[in-house]
């Protein structure tokens, strides 16, 4: 190579450093993998930064930046990574109806055993470390009933260089080179070290004096023996609690009763503005039928992320910004007490309240905790638990066109997160976009009694809608 450029990370970028985010899609047909890796390969060499390669600097995994390769690559340096197996596994048979609510996939048989799970992983698995982007094509057993062939195709990133709006940029960019249309390709980085857009308006937030942080900011500093009570509480849940990842589809018609009928009843009460979304009415059902059945005075705080792009300058290179650049709404703590007194219209608008509250004092008071904690995790002191929701519905990641590279349809799609030692979560819903027929696919990790609350609303809600609770096989 020619040249590098350097280009800084945030702190907020080092506080998930810990962790993969994984978005796979299943599809009928099958991929060619050639095109999908000559688009790539195109990708990766107009889009610079995803051909870099991640390094710690100046404290222990403090501090990232991506080195970013200009001019013609070395020999034999690869720019992304794309990996192949064939999966004969029950967990992928086909179905008429997709089940409302079914175990996920494992994620063994959807990525390549070598992929990084962490931003050490990623620097130190070899002497050029480990390409940025994660690509896998899992061939599937044909359908018996039609004979199609299916594929699922997986996407794993470091959620210490990306957030849910960078991936989803990621893969719209792959689908428009696939398809041989135009995309905004972001401005190469200048050779030497490059000044990060967003750290820079933080900075200058913060040496203003004008922002004063908050007492809770949506993390805290767990330490040491935090992190390990944290991770012992998963395996405890696993252990006594059957707690396991399930793909729940939402129905469009379910989702459209819930919708509609929180904003009729808002209306009656003169509160239809400003408007609920259906992100704040999702997160209010989801929020109370998790917790219907919780003893009254176990207090919960939800740990509900959401971008703060549009709290920053509305410059190109901020809003294509791919990085990390989200924080936890300002959620008050309830009971399960409170969430039963509460009716799902008034929850989902005390919610959209605090999603229109988030400030540049809350994304400076993270930043904060990020830079001075030993161990930083979305945990709110003062909480029995964590109720943890990432809606990245918005971006239409799930949405991607596969078609030009093979797929009929998109059948479904699932969404993990995992760390060195497993899964994160042991209290979580990722709301990870639609299905093409208005579905809205979750993917959840609850314990068994949880996961069957989920159930049986859902159930409840098939019967007043009229459409059919498909269950497991």
């Amino acid at each position: 190579m020619s040249s590098t450029a350097t280009f800084p990370l945030t702190p907020n970028d080092a506080g998930h450093g810990a962790s993969i985010f994984i978005t796979v899609w299943l599809v009928e047909g099958e991929i060619d993998r050639e095109a999908f890796r000559g688009a790539l390969s195109r990708l990766t060499n107009k889009w610079r930064l995803l051909a870099g390669r991640l390094q710690s600097y100046e404290g222990l995994g403090k501090n990232w930046r991506i080195i970013i390769p200009l001019g013609s690559f070395r020999p034999n340096y690869e720019t992304f990574s794309l990996t192949t197996s064939t999966s004969e596994h029950a967990a992928f048979e086909p179905h008429e109806s997709l089940p409302t609510v079914s175990p996920s996939p494992p994620l063994h048989l959807l990525i390549d055993p070598a992929t990084p799970r962490c931003n050490q992983d990623w620097e130190r698995t070899s002497l050029d470390h480990y390409p940025l982007t994660c690509w896998h094509i899992t061939r599937l057993r044909a359908d018996p009933t039609t004979g199609k062939s299916r594929t699922a195709i997986s996407f794993s990133r470091p959620h210490g260089v990306f957030d849910g709006t960078g991936a989803a940029q990621i893969v719209h960019a792959l689908v428009s080179e696939i398809n041989g249309q135009e995309w905004t390709v972001p401005p190469p980085p200048k050779p030497g070290m490059n000044e990060n857009p967003v750290q820079k308006v933080l900075d200058e937030q913060e040496k203003s004096g004008t922002v004063a942080l908050v007492s809770f900011a949506g993390y805290s500093d767990v330490g040491i023996f935090g992190d390990f009570k944290l991770a012992l509480n998963v395996t405890r849940k696993k252990l006594f609690h059957n707690l396991g990842i399930h793909c729940v589809i939402l129905h469009k018609a379910i989702l459209e009763y819930l919708v509609q009928n929180v904003r009729v009843s808002l209306v009656k009460e003169g509160k239809d503005e400003p408007r609920v979304s259906t992100a704040d009415i999702l997160t209010a059902w989801l929020w109370k039928v998790i917790y219907a059945d919780e003893t009254d005075n176990i207090t919960i705080n939800c740990t509900n992320l959401a971008s703060y792009r549009h709290l920053l300058p509305d410059t190109p290179e901020i809003q294509k910004y791919p990085h990390n650049a989200f924080t936890p709404l300002p959620y008050p703590l309830y009971t399960a007490a409170d969430l039963r007194e509460f009716p799902l219209p008034a929850l989902a608008h005390q919610l959209m309240f605090c999603r229109k509250s988030l400030s540049m004092f809350h994304v400076l008071s993270a930043q904060h905790v990020f830079k001075t904690a030993l161990v930083s995790a979305p945990i709110h002191p003062d909480a029995d638990e964590t109720f943890f929701l990432s809606n990245v519905s918005s971006t239409k990641i799930l949405e991607a066109d596969w078609t030009g590279v093979g797929a009929s349809r998109t059948v479904c799609g699932y969404r993990y997160s995992l760390m060195p030692r497993g899964s994160p979560f042991s209290n979580a819903v990722l709301i990870s976009g639609r299905l093409p027929d208005g579905s809205v696919v979750l993917d959840v990790t609850l314990s068994r009694a949880r996961l069957r609350s989920i159930e049986t609303e859902l159930k409840r809600l098939s019967e007043i809608v009229g459409v059919h609770y498909v269950p497991t096989k």
